[in-house]
């Protein structure tokens, strides 16, 4: 992490927003894709075109970026990754549908990354394709300074740098959601048709 991105965060930068990004694209899971997922790859691809014109998008005022969630709701988020339905749908219900569907998206579902699209969430999304390695989303979060989204998806592919930064910073409940997410996707065989945000 550069002097840029760390002073960014230190401060409290707000996200960027949907509206006026220069996007690239983000990621589909299509390379991990198991038999019979060729269609989901194709609507996930065509709902890619979307980061070609976010400014079609609505700015979404509620956006906040994940440092400022209370930590109860972040280990609610990273219990997900465990299996807890229960903690899904009480942040589906209670005010943090963009995590329920950064859950769901991170899981392999390709409608929940749509709605974080369609929704005013784009950063999220791209966390989720920077996740799966997609270069070009990693760049984006850069790009538009969601610098701490960039190292939180370094954190869940086990970067070094990243888990040093986050313990440095004292950020464990971000160590824990990383964890829980590389342990997730470690074991998980992804299935696009049974998988519903």
């Amino acid at each position: 992490m550069n002097n840029e991105q760390w002073e960014f965060i230190r401060r409290g930068g707000a996200p960027s927003g949907a509206a006026n990004a220069d996007a690239k694209g983000g990621g589909c899971k299509s390379s991990n894709a198991p038999p019979g997922a060729s269609s989901a790859a194709a609507e996930c691809r065509q709902a890619l075109q979307i980061f070609k014109s976010f400014s079609t998008f609505p700015k979404n005022p509620y956006i906040r970026i994940m440092l400022n969630y209370p930590v109860k709701i972040l280990v609610a988020f990273a219990e997900t990754f465990s299996g807890n339905v229960e903690l899904h749908e009480w942040l589906l219900r209670n005010g943090y549908a963009e995590l329920a569907a950064l859950s769901s998206a991170i899981r392999g579902s390709e409608e929940a990354f749509k709605w974080l699209m369609m929704n005013g969430y784009p950063e999220l999304a791209a966390l989720d394709a920077a996740i799966d390695e997609n270069q070009r989303a990693y760049d984006w979060l850069n790009h538009h300074k969601h610098f701490f989204l960039a190292v939180l998806a370094d954190a869940c592919n086990n970067k070094p740098d990243a888990i040093a930064w986050l313990t440095k910073n004292d950020l464990q409940i971000f160590l824990m959601i990383a964890t829980k997410i590389r342990f997730f996707r470690d074991n998980q065989t992804f299935d696009y048709h049974k998988i519903h945000f």
